[in-house]
């Protein structure tokens, strides 16, 4: 079984209890949780911010790239990295004309629907990313010395992720058309 095999199993035999009464022990341990949680938060921010700026780019063009970078050398359409990105598709294309500027994204027709445009990050564009690689490896190896067992830690770190999750209301049904773009991206 895998680990995350494991946590899945874990995360299902977990019981969920009601909401603990206000001011009780149990509801100010969750307050500290929270706010834990927001401090993590925000130093992923800081993170990120400062990845960005090590490859020279503003965040949101960082962001972008990266997101396309993951999906590898096929890349993906604009409504799908708007998807990931949690933005609305008519967002993207005054960023990805500035990393296209810059050498470090490609955009092209898709094969599959003439009406979108798929993403791909350059070789210049990976390189730049790989700049920003050396901070996301310095926080890999302090959690690595920090935290003993990392499966417990991505067990209580996903079932914070779920109660996030559970807590907001129901994102919007996806646009009739199935949110295709149609503006070039």
């Amino acid at each position: 079984m895998t680990e995350s095999e494991i946590i899945s199993q874990k995360n299902q035999e977990l019981p969920v209890k009601g909401p603990a009464p206000a001011g009780s022990p149990a509801a100010a341990g969750a307050a500290e949780v929270f706010a834990q949680a927001q401090a993590l938060a925000r130093g992923i921010e800081a993170l990120r911010q400062a990845q960005a700026e090590a490859a020279g780019l503003r965040l949101p063009a960082f962001s972008l790239l990266q997101t396309t970078a993951q999906a590898g050398p096929g890349g993906m359409t604009v409504s799908e990295a708007a998807a990931r990105l949690k933005v609305r598709p008519q967002a993207l294309p005054g960023v990805a004309g500035e990393l296209e500027q810059a050498g470090l994204l490609s955009r092209r027709v898709d094969m599959a629907d003439a009406r979108a445009r798929r993403l791909s990050a350059t070789p210049a564009g990976l390189e730049r990313l790989a700049r920003a690689g050396a901070l996301q490896e310095r926080v890999l190896a302090a959690i690595l010395a920090q935290v003993p067992h990392p499966s417990v830690a991505k067990l209580v770190l996903s079932r914070l992720e779920e109660s996030v999750r559970l807590a907001l209301p129901p994102e919007p049904e996806p646009e009739p058309g199935g949110g295709r773009e149609s503006s070039p991206a």
